[in-house]
């Protein structure tokens, strides 16, 4: 079942939905369902904007200070859903109602995002859009993964070969989801220091507790233990990165 977050917004489109949805009181994002892998049920989470809400919680740092973070928390995969027109006008800005903001201020947080964050970003036209494509991800996610890969036998004549992260870029990504360090700083922090060393200090300096930072919780602190311990074996076995 898909859960749509009851909050002003959201809650207006449960009429459009086909699938089995309901309405509940959701922090993170503004749709949930749960996949299916063979193992566990991870928790798929969708935010939902439309170019007006996009352009004012970046300017705001809105989406990447508290909604992202949260999200990230939450779930095991994440998805933004841009609705609405975004063109680049012949002047360099949003065309539209929103043509005092340069595009480029727009998109390239969606690029960074989609680097950094490994966010999943989708564009839809309507209203009517948003909630098929939602559905549609209802449908993929309820089959176990496996199954996915008939289309590549099927269509591709190469095997699907997933892009490893490295440790640099997941430990960026990491960083960048604590509200003080961010993006940006978390990219210039791993071009200029030992990363590993750096979260350690921030993860156990004189036993101060991450998750009394607002927006991390246990999932993140969890994630940078298991990355750091894993790094501190690989030390020991004399090869680093």
């Amino acid at each position: 079942m898909i859960s749509i977050s009851s909050a002003v917004g959201s809650r207006e489109l449960l009429p459009l939905f086909n699938e089995s949805a309901k309405l509940a009181t959701i922090p993170f994002a503004d749709f949930i369902f749960c996949g299916f892998n063979g193992k566990e049920n991870p928790i798929i989470a969708i935010e939902r904007k439309t170019v007006s809400d996009l352009t004012s919680s970046i300017i705001s740092e809105r989406l990447v200070g508290q909604q992202l973070p949260a999200m990230f928390d939450n779930a095991g995969t994440c998805y933004l859903m841009i609705e609405g027109k975004m063109e680049c006008a012949k002047n360099g800005t949003v065309k539209g109602n929103y043509s005092k903001i340069a595009f480029d201020k727009l998109f390239k947080p969606l690029i960074t995002l989609g680097e950094f964050l490994d966010l999943r970003i989708i564009y839809t036209f309507s209203e009517f859009d948003t909630v098929r494509k939602i559905e549609a991800l209802y449908q993929y996610y309820k089959k176990p993964y496996s199954t996915h890969r008939s289309f590549f036998a099927n269509h591709l004549n190469v095997p699907p070969v997933k892009k490893p992260i490295s440790r640099i870029t997941y430990l960026t990504r990491l960083l960048a989801l604590i509200p003080f360090i961010g993006f940006v700083r978390a990219s210039k922090i791993s071009q200029q220091f030992d990363l590993h060393d750096f979260a350690n200090y921030i993860l156990h300096r004189d036993g101060f507790d991450i998750t009394k930072i607002p927006g991390i919780g246990v999932s993140t602190k969890r994630q940078l233990d298991y990355f750091l311990n894993d790094v501190e074996k690989e030390k020991d076995e004399n090869c680093l990165y």
